[in-house]
């Protein structure tokens, strides 16, 4: 039957359906298919873990630490939630038997989804900023795939690291194992975290993932015996001296953070009783010491979203100084104190108008804390609230 007689209608329409079907295989084949159709969303919001129901689930509240609502049921989810830049998948590591597995659930806290099978345990789940791929960390080694675990590879170790390995006559077979890593703002690169053969951490940074990686930290051996910590001014470059590290002890890198809108990554080192905070500029390759000092250990560094300025939990080892997060202007370099006290995983808000904080001890609680004035807000207050991020902000 003949429904639709115009013939000007019928081609209107025949052109429309065209238009559409074009637009799904493009949408297809470049994967903005899911930008045009997110699905629920998570926007304006902090997400956390909290075990206050008995069983760690996923929260969200309000900046302000008003509507907490449960957002998993029954997820069992053991830490690191991460949420995609559209806000409509966040991944988590579920943890069960000795066992751990990466899964994610959409914005609404429903169709839970596997992305990992491989056995080994899982760590560092996170979405590229552009939020085409996912990362993670199995077994030592640092995965890249598609944002639903599929069409994985390894990018860390990389290839070049692995034949090394394997044609080395004195470390015959040790492949480097890593343990950290972070996106870089263009989704493309990354810098890693592995420990060298003497068991102190070094950096690297892999400009394409199919490519080289390049060191930029790393320890070798001192004027007159010992180890000492260099840095790499430039990739490429020659080391300089950056600390020494003790007999007997070695060099951990603490903590990794980047800049939301730019290329600027910072992290902070620690050696026996001394640490230091240097920053990396992917667009330069730059490396800049930032402060290295005896007695003072530096937690996991948040930049803000300009890369004008930077937070760090310290820790005095002689108590001369409190412990407290640090405040410093990557531009003067001037430093102070933001807020007295033991905090952990600082992070600024996508805006960079206020800054996330966990209080440390026997009981884990969510702070809010003003960047200019240093001003708390208590967000959690059952004693069992963790892993706070924040999630993309709307555009209104």
């Amino acid at each position: 039957m003949n429904i639709i007689k115009n013939p000007e209608l019928k081609g209107i329409i025949g052109l429309i359906l065209v238009i559409l079907v074009i637009g799904g295989l493009f949408a297809l084949s470049t994967g903005r298919l899911e930008q045009w159709f997110p699905g629920p969303r998570i926007t304006d919001k902090i997400v956390f873990v909290s075990g206050r129901a008995g069983a760690n689930e996923i929260y969200t509240m309000n900046p302000d630490g008003s509507d907490q609502k449960q957002l998993t049921k029954g997820a069992k989810v053991a830490s690191a939630p991460v949420i995609s830049p559209l806000g409509n998948h966040i991944a988590f590591v579920v943890a069960s038997g000795g066992v751990s597995q990466i899964f994610s659930v959409n914005g609404a806290g429903e169709s839970l989804e596997r992305l990992t099978t491989a056995s080994g345990a899982k760590s560092v789940p996170g979405y590229s900023p552009d939020g085409n791929k996912f990362a993670f960390i199995a077994s030592g080694r640092t995965f890249v795939s598609d944002i639903n675990g599929e069409n994985i590879s390894t990018v860390l170790p990389t290839r070049g690291e692995i034949r090394a390995s394997m044609s080395s006559m004195l470390e015959r077979g040790t492949v480097p194992a890593y343990s950290n890593y972070a996106w870089n703002i263009d989704s493309n690169s990354l810098i890693g975290v592995t420990r060298d053969q003497a068991g102190s951490d070094m950096l690297v940074h892999l400009p394409k993932l199919d490519g080289h990686a390049e060191t930029l930290i790393g320890a070798m051996k001192a004027p007159g015996g010992g180890q000492m910590l260099v840095y790499v001014g430039t990739c490429g470059g020659q080391p300089s001296p950056m600390m020494t590290i003790p007999s007997g002890q070695h060099a951990r890198i603490t903590g990794i953070g980047r800049a939301k809108d730019k290329p600027v990554f910072a992290i902070s080192v620690e050696a026996g009783n001394a640490g230091a905070l240097l920053t990396f500029d992917a667009s330069t390759e730059k490396l800049t010491p930032v402060i290295a000092t005896p007695k003072l250990i530096f937690g996991k560094p948040a930049v803000s979203p300009d890369g004008s300025s930077l937070v760090v939990p310290i820790k005095s080892e002689n108590k001369k100084i409190p412990n407290c997060i640090l405040k410093l202007d990557l531009g003067s370099r001037r430093m102070q104190p933001l807020v007295n006290g033991d905090f952990e995983s600082a992070s600024y808000s996508p805006k960079g108008d206020a800054i996330l904080a966990q209080t440390v001890g026997e009981k884990r609680d969510i702070v809010s804390i003003d960047p200019s004035s240093g001003e708390v807000k208590q967000l959690t207050s059952d004693g069992n609230s963790f892993d706070a991020i924040w999630s993309p902000v709307s555009e209104k």
